[in-house]
């Protein structure tokens, strides 16, 4: 049987307002504590993070966003996703921060998914990752229909307000987060360490800051927008 874990359920479940319950001893901590993996129990060492079981089709429920292992995902759905990725990203003259989607899969944690058709098939993607100042978001996009570009929207500007999640934005995605009113994060120590050393960050004004894209070979201007 495929283990389906639902976002909603993931959200309510693992973390209430950046707290972690543990789901196997009860045990729980504020994210921002919890280091490198911060869905690791600091108590049993249970994972509390995404499901682990292997999916063989990535067929999902539809009308709600489901969350899944990144390493749980056959090729056929990596394929997906990725074909997903390279359209939004490189639709809108954005670089990629993989060269294929077997290091997409060895890069990130997990990916929410949903489906808006009702074809059980994604049509648009939240990849994130944990780091010791919560979940950021690292990649989403979708498959070009307009339901799916406003629901991963709708679900990125929910996140973004939750206590425990971030991302790190550009170009279209930062205007959006700009105007929406969306929470900036200016802790330079928190954005040199999310960031590293490596991609040189500079900082502007009023939480913006240029880095280098090592695999562009070029600087960007960015914004971290979320709550830690």
């Amino acid at each position: 049987m495929r283990y389906i874990h639902t976002f909603e359920s993931f959200l309510k479940e693992s973390m209430q307002d950046g707290i972690i319950t543990c789901d196997n001893c009860g045990w729980h901590w504020d994210i921002v504590t919890g280091g490198n993996d911060p869905y690791i129990c600091h108590k049993c060492n249970h994972n509390n993070a995404v499901v682990e079981k292997h999916i063989n089709e990535l067929e999902i429920p539809s009308n709600k966003w489901v969350d899944l292992d990144l390493k749980s995902i056959d090729r056929k759905g990596m394929e997906s996703i990725w074909a997903m990725y390279t359209d939004t990203y490189l639709g809108a003259g954005m670089d990629l921060s993989a060269n294929d989607w077997p290091e997409m899969q060895a890069k990130y944690k997990a990916t929410a998914l949903k489906d808006v058709d009702g074809d059980h098939l994604a049509d648009a993607f939240i990849i994130y990752k944990p780091t010791r100042w919560g979940n950021k978001i690292a990649l989403l996009g979708t498959n070009g229909k307009k339901e799916a570009k406003s629901e991963v929207v709708k679900k990125l500007l929910q996140l973004v307000n939750t206590r425990g999640w971030f991302i790190e934005a550009s170009l279209k995605m930062e205007e959006i987060l700009s105007k929406s009113g969306a929470p900036v994060i200016r802790d330079e120590k928190m954005i040199r360490d999310v960031v590293g050393d490596d991609k040189q960050p500079e900082f502007t004004k009023d939480g913006y800051y240029t880095r280098f894209l090592s695999k562009a070979g070029k600087r960007i201007t960015k914004r971290i927008y979320g709550k830690i």
